[in-house]
Parts: structure tokens; C-alpha cells; sequence
């Protein structure tokens, strides 16, 4: 589990598996997705710190987790490990843990997906991977998108968190 200083309010390990994942901005992008979720969220009205992993990998990692946890022997965009059981945005669980640095999870991102379904172009690469990122936080704090009805609950927290970010809706490109 990672530590936190107690200033920290948000805390995010990386693991870089892959060097082309080592992009100027990188993590201060993804810390201010991250941060701009939970404040859609209200997180921090109810809590002041946040803790996870995000592991920055290629094709074969992610193919690799995607088999071993969800039984489907191909590369994925993304996953997301979830550290509480939540249900869309309800952190009784992690308030009732007294967790002094809340762990929500973990996030891996492959960046072969990321590149090819950016289409390659650099702007559209951050923006991507930055929506992918704030879809995972949603994921790890109990949101989901098998039922209609949770995938546009989802996908509106998520476009409202891209707009604040400057970046267009993905669900309309």
C-alpha cells in the first residue's frame, strides 16, 4: 500500500513497465483528472485523503491481467482493481474502514491501445488516456456500465469531468 504525507489529499503511485509511457505532463495531467473526478464526486466532502496505483504498461501486460482477472485472453485499454466494494459514489465503505489513507484501487493502461485508438496523434493520445483514466477512478469507486442507465450516469460524470478539463466529449466524436 502506498504512503502518503498528511498534507497529501490526493496520492497516486506509478509504475512505469513500459518507457514510452515516460511523456512530459504525464502525471500532472492525470493528477488533475483524478482530482477534477472526485471533486465532481463530492469525495472530498466526506473525506480528505485518496490513494492508488496506476501501472503504465503495453499490450502484453494488460492481455496478461485481462486473462488472469477476467478470464479474456486479449490486451485491453485499461482495468480497474477496486480497493473498497462501493456502489456509484457511496464511500460509507471507506469511511467506515477509518482508513487513514483511503486506498481505492489500482489502474493499469496500456499504452498500445491508448495509441492505437487515439489514432496516434500526441493531443488526441492525452486526451484519450485522460478520459481512460478518469472511467477507472469511476470504476473504483463503485460506477459501472453494464445497464443502460449506469452507462449514461457514467458517461455524464465523465464528460462533465473532460469539459472541465478543455477536452471535448469522446461520446460524440
Amino acid at each position: 500500500m502506498p504512503t502518503s504525507k498528511a498534507t497529501d489529499v490526493l496520492h497516486i503511485d506509478y509504475v512505469v513497465e513500459d518507457t514510452r509511457w515516460k511523456i512530459r505532463g504525464l502525471k500532472p495531467k492525470t493528477h488533475g483528472a483524478i482530482m477534477a473526478t472526485l471533486q465532481q464526486l463530492d469525495y472530498f466532502q466526506s473525506l480528505s485523503q485518496c490513494c492508488l496505483t496506476i501501472l503504465l504498461a503495453g499490450d502484453d501486460k494488460l492481455k496478461e491481467l485481462n486473462k488472469d482477472f477476467r478470464n479474456k485472453n486479449q490486451p485491453t485499454n485499461v482495468l480497474s482493481f477496486p480497493g473498497y466494494s462501493l456502489h456509484e459514489g457511496n464511500f460509507s465503505p471507506i469511511l467506515e474502514s477509518r482508513d487513514k489513507f483511503p486506498y481505492i484501487g489500482d489502474v493499469a493502461v496500456s499504452y498500445d491501445c491508448v495509441y492505437i485508438e487515439s489514432g496516434g496523434r500526441a493531443k488526441d493520445f492525452m486526451n484519450h488516456y485522460l478520459h481512460l483514466i478518469i472511467h477507472s477512478v469511476l470504476h473504483l469507486l463503485g460506477y459501472d456500465h453494464i445497464k443502460p442507465k449506469q452507462a449514461k450516469k457514467m458517461e455524464n460524470i465523465e464528460i462533465k469531468v473532460l469539459s472541465h478539463l478543455g477536452i471535448s466529449n469522446p461520446y460524440e466524436i
